[in-house]
């Protein structure tokens, strides 16, 4: 008999929750880092609409090089100081998401933003979604496949560390996500 290691557990469990999502938005992998999102949390200057730069919420440069720029097609790095279309959606409600514009400044940082032919802003969003400041999220890149869009799914994590795991409720919720696509692989 194997034994139960939770650790072992909790990652199998985790790598479970981007290839959910992908299957609830019809989105594609970007790239190979699906169980590694981008980790952020919200500055005042990503969810309040009068501090906010460009109406828009900043991407670690980091995370936007190693996981969005390193898969975007060469039309799109071309074009990227004009921003890119993308889509942007939340994990807890489907129907709260927009069409927005990825794109990297001046300065070198990347951001997400509206699309200025586009009625929704960024703030738009994050009052929809309940985004507040000094909340950690996990941004996860992706393909909507209809479109080809780049996509991106925001999971509000809370206020806790990031890298702890999460309440109770979250756990069983992946818990019951992971059976019904393990129940779903099964069923040919």
């Amino acid at each position: 008999m194997v034994g139960y290691n939770e650790r072992d557990a909790s990652k199998a469990l985790a790598s479970l929750k981007p290839r959910k999502i992908m299957e609830a938005y019809c989105l594609t992998a970007l790239g190979p880092q699906l169980e590694d999102p981008i980790r952020k949390t919200l500055r005042k200057t990503d969810v309040n609409r009068e501090t906010a730069h460009r109406d828009a919420i900043f991407i670690p440069t980091d995370g936007a090089k190693e996981k969005i720029l390193a898969y975007l097609k060469k039309k799109e790095t071309k074009i990227l100081k004009n921003g890119i279309r993308a889509r942007v959606f939340d994990t807890c409600d489907p129907s709260i998401h927009f069409v927005s514009s990825f794109a990297v400044l001046n300065d070198g940082k990347y951001v997400i933003t509206h699309k200025k032919e586009a009625d929704h802003h960024w703030s738009d969003f994050v009052r929809q979604a309940g985004l507040k400041e000094e909340e950690n999220v996990d941004i996860w890149p992706f393909r909507h496949a209809p479109t080809g869009d780049l996509a991106f799914v925001f999971e509000k994590l809370g206020n806790e560390d990031p890298s702890k795991p999460q309440d109770e409720f979250a756990a069983a919720t992946l818990v019951n996500m992971s059976s019904e696509y393990t129940n779903n692989l099964f069923h040919i």
